[in-house]
């Protein structure tokens, strides 16, 4: 790192420590054997992307800002995850609900 950081372009999610790509298998082929070393339920390392953006909107932040971190053009994406946007609409809504009989 440092002064032997070379990449200047990208910012890579897995890179070596020069910054530079891996090989377009290696971050795979790490999660499958880290898998199955610890014995853990197998799932696509891709997944692990869905699970962020699932706990994201869990833990209610905005989607500007969701949308932002995961790399999207438009926040049209969010829509795959609308179910789980509803579930957080009705929490925040009831959140309201029990201030506002706090304050009667």
């Amino acid at each position: 790192m440092g002064s032997d950081w070379t990449e200047s372009e990208f910012d890579f999610v897995f890179c070596d420590p020069y910054g530079q790509a891996l090989y377009y298998t290696s971050p795979t082929m790490w999660w499958n054997r880290f898998i199955k070393r610890n014995n853990l339920r197998k799932i696509r390392l891709h997944d692990i992307r869905h699970t962020h953006v699932t706990m994201a909107i869990s833990a209610k932040h905005h989607d500007a800002t969701i949308t932002k971190r995961m790399g999207w053009s438009t926040s049209r994406m969010i829509d795959r995850y609308g179910h789980l946007i509803k579930s957080a609409d009705e929490a925040v809504a009831d959140t309201f609900e029990q201030l506002r009989k706090k304050s009667k």
